[in-house]
């Protein structure tokens, strides 16, 4: 200011220009192949270990990237992945992350001091059991016990050791490419291949009403606090991530990311179904499931509503063209929201709200209608049982607010979408989904996201990792860097 100030003193022309941070040129990083060879394992090692330490350790610490260029570099290496390349490198991040977290691998790998205090750890261990040996001045019963956990300290160190010779951080660290494929082929034969659990957890409420409960078992699990975890042994499923709905996923997050304003880059985590239902606003009950309404409220409407007309629509017929599975989408993300909002309350803590009351609430309605008549144990003809009530007078106007029910406005929810057509109606519904999942993941905190890599992972994990890896969401600065005054 003071340079700028002199020069117009002295009547000298002076202008003040503004340059943009030049873009920075992209690293040579060639798309990974379909065919799974060493190479290609190598390289996605190495390109998970780029992207973790670039982006993945920011996004844990909710640290907010100052410039574009790591954005920009992220988009360009995912849009040019298939699903399964994509989803194995965000394994591999997570992995390196789960490693740093809850081993000491990365502290080993950090330089060579940490190889040389682990190896001697391990030759300390040895040296101890010689030295034992020659000393055996124990009374009987003192010395198999001695001998045994000697034995099995040797034993650990010695699995550590192969874990930590044949690791993915070896074949990071590794340059000679001979080294590296013959790392690589011990490291399969040794290694388990799986990263993650590809597990997703079920929980769905109708089948949670219906199944039959013990009153001294609950009484016992109240008394001792233990309810919630008897709910998550007996009313917990599992299904396992196959391609079709991590090609689903991937595919839509890709789609809307590609040639979109920085705005709505932005803004996308906060849609919560709203771009799913565009053209169906005019359904009053669509509209106000996911329009101004707390985000619990809509994932226990889409829930119920769901389950009403996956039991109750037959699933239509499949043509030769393959095409994602729309209506098993919904099921799935269906049951795992639920999973997620009821059984994993602290990874929802920030959009939860008051989900707990109503599920409560929607429970006790529930059970009282299944059970205040003729006992059901099926979920269709619970469903069928539910479509068939009146529900032309809304049930705000007969109970007040003296409940947070919503099992009847899900009734409604159910009929609407069942003007739609079929094919339409699953498709839209799993956008919606895929919507509230995005919604959940973008406000889930990364130290939470992290807790969940000791029990295997989770889907929206990976969720929130790929919405960031395309620039989906408010973890990168949309500006223009940093920008340099002459």
């Amino acid at each position: 200011m003071e340079e700028q100030a002199s020069m117009e003193e002295a009547r000298s022309p002076v202008d003040t220009v503004i340059t943009k941070e030049p873009e920075r040129i992209a690293e040579n990083v060639t798309v990974l192949r379909d065919e799974r060879s060493s190479h290609e394992v190598i390289q996605v090692v190495q390109e998970g270990y780029r992207s973790y330490c670039n982006t993945l350790r920011g996004l844990i610490v909710d640290y907010m990237f100052s410039s574009f260029h790591e954005r920009n570099e992220s988009r360009r290496f995912f849009f040019g992945l298939k699903p399964n390349e994509a989803f194995g490198v965000m394994e591999v991040e997570l992995n390196f992350m789960y490693d740093e977290l809850f081993t000491k691998m990365a502290t080993v790998h950090r330089n060579y001091y940490g190889y040389l205090f682990r190896f001697t750890c391990s030759i300390l261990i040895m040296v101890a059991f010689m030295l034992f040996k020659s000393h055996e001045k124990l009374y009987f019963v003192d010395l198999p016990i001695t001998y045994a956990l000697l034995v099995g300290a040797m034993i650990l160190e010695f699995v550590a050791l192969i874990k930590i010779l044949f690791s993915d951080w070896t074949i990071v660290r590794l340059k000679h490419s001979t080294f590296l494929n013959v790392i690589h082929s011990i490291h399969t034969r040794v290694s388990d291949q799986a990263r993650w659990s590809e597990s997703i957890s079920q929980h769905n409420l109708i089948s949670y009403c219906l199944k039959k409960r013990f009153k001294w078992l609950v009484s016992i699990t109240d008394h001792f606090g233990l309810k919630s975890t008897l709910d998550e042994l007996r009313h917990k499923s599992h299904m396992h991530a196959d391609e079709g709905i991590k090609n689903f996923i991937f595919y839509e997050l890709k789609g809307t990311a590609q040639g979109m304003s920085d705005a709505v880059a932005r803004e996308i985590c906060y849609s919560r179904g709203k771009g799913a239902i565009t053209d169906h606003e005019n359904l009053d009950s669509v509209k106000s499931s996911v329009m101004d309404v707390e985000y619990d409220k809509s994932v226990l409407l889409w829930h119920i509503a769901t389950d009403l007309l996956y039991f109750t629509i037959d699933a239509p017929n499949q043509d030769d063209e393959p095409k994602p599975d729309h209506r098993q989408i919904c099921k799935i993300l269906s049951d795992y929201m639920l999973y997620l909002l009821v059984m994993r309350p602290t990874m929802m803590s920030e959009v939860a709200g008051i989900s707990q009351i109503r599920f409560q609430d929607t429970c006790a309605e529930a059970m009282r209608f299944f059970h205040g008549g003729k006992s059901m144990s099926e979920q269709k003809e619970a469903c069928e049982k539910l479509l068939s009530v009146n529900t032309r007078v809304k049930p705000v106007e007969v109970k007040g607010d003296k409940t947070k029910s919503l099992l009847f406005d899900a009734c409604i929810l159910a009929k609407d979408l069942r003007t739609v057509d079929c094919d339409e109606m699953w498709e839209m519904m799993s956008k919606v989904w895929l919507e509230l999942l995005c919604f959940g993941a973008s406000h889930c905190k990364g130290n939470a996201h992290a807790q969940q890599l000791s029990k295997g992972g989770e889907l929206i994990t990976f969720v929130w990792l790929l919405m960031a890896h395309f620039g989906l969401g408010d973890q990168f600065s949309m500006g223009g860097g940093h920008a340099r005054t002459n």
